[in-house]
């Protein structure tokens, strides 16, 4: 056969083996049902006295691992320049215990939070809230999932996710070995000057709202609830660094506020607002304003000592590439996303006494956590807990391909299927309770 005969058969059957891979790729391999009514998965309170724990754990990453927080090309690293904390508060009220974790990392998968809950079983929590600071910078390669491999997370290393759930599992059991009886302060302020947007949508207006557990005189411990991107440090830096949430939590613990928890808020459309040409002076000078605000909420006592949780799950509808994937190639985006984009997660909400907080599995925008809250009755969304569904944009800016909608992996109607469910997270509900 003719040399040239020979390239004109490979080309057609290359050609052949690509159109029948776009053919089958193309096919709806996704197809999930209608998501149904949310479930009420729990529904526990208790009165009485509360008591608190709290402790912090160095995280040791398996170098050499690979640096999270964008796309390839991600540098492998060998050393952090500032270490990295798991730190966690364990809260119990007449025998009911919850606890929240906090992990310098970007983000929590939802095989991460499960393998944490297995391993304290033992421990009698009727509810844990495994969080991320979002950190940019931080360790990734302990996310499974394929698109979190590209996106963000890089290769899937076992040890990386064994290292974090080390870190997660010693800090909760050293929190609960501590509990003693504290008294609860609250606070909240706004500081729009520390926070500006990303992208269009509702303005963010860089509200702190701060939860302190006191022994006496003596703070144990504190959540402090903010939202913006930590990316104030160059993507290519050669080393790991918790950017400025780990900076804020360290100097809180050497004013004497005790273990400090930084929660992200509605965090999905908003950045620090500060700039300087130095990446370590913008965060250390970022880290230093935030504790400045911090220390200017004013708090009052909680009472009386309650707490309560509940927890809903909901399905979650079929994923959309529409505004990823160009056009003739969404159909086969939105396959690839089926395998990475949760089929069902955990809406939940916690009460401690008057202070209700709603935690989601995702990044909400300002404007979508507003709906939230308003269907909740929530006075804040904690984000990045127990699992990562994406972004959440409100439907009007889904629909005109704006705002965040474009790392959105579901279409407009994903809002008002998380309302459904933080409606019941809520508020008291005649729905029978899951098994």
């Amino acid at each position: 056969m003719k040399p040239l005969r020979i390239l004109r058969v490979l080309a057609a059957a290359i050609g052949f083996v690509l159109l029948a891979g776009y053919f089958v790729g193309s096919l709806d391999w996704c197809r999930r049902p209608s998501a149904p009514s949310p479930r009420l998965e729990r529904n526990q309170s208790a009165q009485g006295s509360l008591l608190a724990g709290a402790a912090e754990v160095e995280l040791q990453p398996p170098y050499p691992v690979v640096k999270a927080g964008y796309a390839p090309p991600r540098p492998e690293v060998t050393v952090a320049a500032h270490p990295l904390h798991a730190r966690a508060l364990v809260l119990e009220v007449s025998g009911l215990k919850v606890a929240i974790a906090s992990l310098d990392v970007l983000l929590i998968p939802e095989s991460l939070s499960s393998e944490v809950r297995r391993r304290i079983q033992d421990l009698g929590l009727a509810q844990i809230w495994l969080g991320a600071t979002h950190t940019h910078s931080s360790m990734g390669g302990f996310d499974p999932r394929p698109i979190s491999e590209m996106a963000g997370m890089g290769r899937y290393e076992e040890q990386a996710e064994s290292s974090l759930v080390k870190a997660a599992v010693d800090a909760l059991r050293a929190a609960a070995a501590t509990l003693k009886p504290v008294q609860v302060e609250a606070g909240e302020a706004r500081f729009p000057d520390l926070v500006t947007p990303r992208s269009e949508g509702a303005e963010p207006d860089g509200r702190i709202s701060r939860i302190v557990m006191r022994q006496g005189p003596s703070v144990l411990a504190q959540l402090v609830v903010f939202a913006a991107h930590p990316t104030l440090l160059p993507r290519q830096m050669d080393a790991l660094d918790p950017d400025f949430p780990g900076l804020f939590c360290d100097r809180e613990r050497r004013s004497g506020h005790g273990i400090t928890l930084f929660l992200q808020g509605a965090v999905g459309n908003v950045s620090v607002a500060f700039s300087a040409p130095d990446p370590w002076i913008r965060k250390q000078e970022f880290a230093r304003q935030l504790s400045q605000a911090n220390d200017r909420v004013a708090l009052s006592p909680l009472a009386p000592a309650s707490l309560e949780v509940r927890t809903v799950s909901i399905g979650l509808p079929n994923p959309d590439a529409s505004r990823s994937a160009p056009r003739g190639l969404q159909n086969i985006g939105r396959n690839l996303l089926c395998r990475s984009a949760p089929a069902r997660i955990e809406v939940s909400e916690l009460k401690l006494g008057p202070l209700k907080l709603l935690f989601v599995p995702g990044e909400p925008t300002v404007g979508s956590e507003k709906r939230l809250l308003e269907v909740s009755g929530a006075d804040r969304v904690v984000s990045l807990t127990n699992g990562y569904f994406g972004y959440l944009e409100a439907p009007e800016l889904v629909l005109a391909h704006q705002g965040e909608s474009k790392r959105q992996y579901f279409g407009p109607e994903l809002l008002e299927v998380l309302a459904s469910a933080a409606r019941v997270a809520g508020h008291s509900t005649q729905l029978t309770q899951g098994k």
